[in-house]
C-alpha cells in the first residue's frame, strides 16, 4: 500500500496511514516494499564478513523510522527456496534494524568435496548462499530477500595468509574453516600438511627448534639460512662454529628438530652442514668458530692442523 503525499511538512503523519519518514524526506513515504542487500564481495571460510540489509519503501528509499523489526540470516539453496544443510552460519543470526538498516558480521563454514595441496586447488560441495527473513512490525508483513551468493576464496588463497584450512569429516565431505596458528606454530600455506606426517589434512606447522614462532606468519630464526619448501620452513645451511641438526636418531628428517646448534668452547666442527660438533683434541684450543689452533702458540712455529673427512 502506497501512502498519501504529505500536505504539511511539519506533521507528515497526519496524511499517512503509518508515519513513515524515509531517508530522503518526510513528505513522500510509503510502507515496506523490499529488502536491499549490500555485500559480501569477498569472503574466507570461517572468517567473519560484513553484509548490510536496508528496508526499502515503494520509492526505493530506506525506512529510517524502523528500529524494531528483527531480521534473520539463514543458509539458502541457489534458488532461495530452502536451506543448505551443508552450510553453517557462524555468529549472531538475528539482528534488529537500526534506522532501517541491519549490519551483520557473520562467517560461513562450507563443505569441501576435495582439496589438493600440490595442485593448490579446493572444490566445494556446493556454492554457499544466504538469505534473509523477518517480520515488518509496522505492517505485520513478511520481509524476505532470496539467495545471496557468498564468493568464497579458493585454491592457495582459500585462507588469509598465516591461516590454515581446518577440516572435519562429514557425510558429504569436509566441513572447513580457516583458523589462525597460535604461538609455538606457524603457517605459510593454507593447504600444507606436516612434512612426513601420516595424516594428509592441512595443519599448523610446529615451530622448529631453531625458530621463534609467534603464530601465523610471524617466524624468526636464531641463526642459519632458511628456505620455504612445500609449505614449511627448511634449514638450508648453518654458519661456522655450529652444526646443522635436522634428523632424528634414526636418520629421518624431523621438521621440529631443525636448528643450527652452536658448538661449545670445548668442541669444534669442520663442516657445519655435514659434521657434528666434536670434542676438542688435547693439543688444541677450540675457541674460534672458524677452526682450531694449537696450544702454547705453536702455530707461529709451524704447527698446523689438517681436516680430513671426519675432523681435525
Amino acid at each position: 500500500m502506497i501512502s498519501k503525499v504529505c500536505v504539511r511538512p511539519s506533521s507528515p503523519c497526519e496524511e499517512t496511514s503509518h508515519c513513515n519518514a524515509a531517508a530522503y524526506g518526510v513528505c513522500v513515504a510509503s510502507s515496506y516494499k523490499n529488502l536491499h542487500v549490500r555485500g559480501p564481495e569477498h569472503a574466507f571460510a570461517g572468517v567473519p564478513f560484513k553484509v548490510a540489509v536496508s528496508k526499502k519503501d515503494h520509492y526505493n528509499h530506506t525506512i529510517v523510522t524502523d528500529s524494531t523489526s528483527i531480521l534473520q540470516i539463514l543458509t539458502s539453496t541457489p534458488t532461495g527456496e530452502g536451506q543448505d544443510l551443508g552450510l553453517e552460519i557462524l555468529g549472531s543470526r538475528f539482528l534488529p534494524f537500526t534506522a532501517g538498516e541491519a549490519h551483520f558480521s557473520v562467517a560461513v563454514e562450507p563443505t569441501f568435496a576435495a582439496w589438493d595441496a600440490d595442485a593448490e586447488s579446493t572444490n566445494l560441495f556446493a556454492e554457499p548462499h544466504i538469505r534473509f527473513d523477518g517480520i515488518d512490525t509496522e505492517m505485520d508483513e513478511r520481509m524476505h530477500f532470496p539467495a545471496v551468493h557468498v564468493p568464497l576464496a579458493s585454491g592457495s588463497g582459500v585462507c588469509p595468509r598465516g591461516l590454515v584450512l581446518d577440516l572435519a569429516k562429514t557425510v558429504n565431505g569436509w566441513k572447513g574453516s580457516c583458523k589462525k596458528c597460535g604461538v609455538g606454530s606457524y603457517a605459510i600455506h593454507p593447504l600444507a600438511s606436516r612434512p612426513h606426517s601420516t595424516g594428509l589434512l592441512p595443519d599448523c606447522m610446529p615451530c622448529p627448534a631453531g625458530g621463534v614462532c609467534q603464530g601465523g606468519l610471524n617466524v624468526t630464526f636464531e641463526r642459519g639460512s632458511w628456505v620455504q619448501e612445500a609449505g614449511y620452513w627448511k634449514l638450508a645451511s648453518c654458519p661456522p662454529g655450529s652444526t646443522k641438526e635436522v634428523e632424528s636418531t634414526s636418520g629421518e628428517f624431523q621438521h621440529e628438530l631443525q636448528q643450527c646448534r652452536r658448538c661449545s668452547s670445548l668442541e669444534y666442527v669442520v663442516d657445519p652442514n655435514r659434521h657434528p660438533c666434536r670434542l676438542c683434541p688435547l693439543g688444541a684450543l677450540c675457541d674460534s668458530p672458524s677452526g682450531i689452533r694449537t696450544r702454547d702458540g705453536l702455530d707461529s712455529k709451524g704447527a698446523r692442523w689438517e681436516a680430513d673427512s671426519e675432523g681435525w
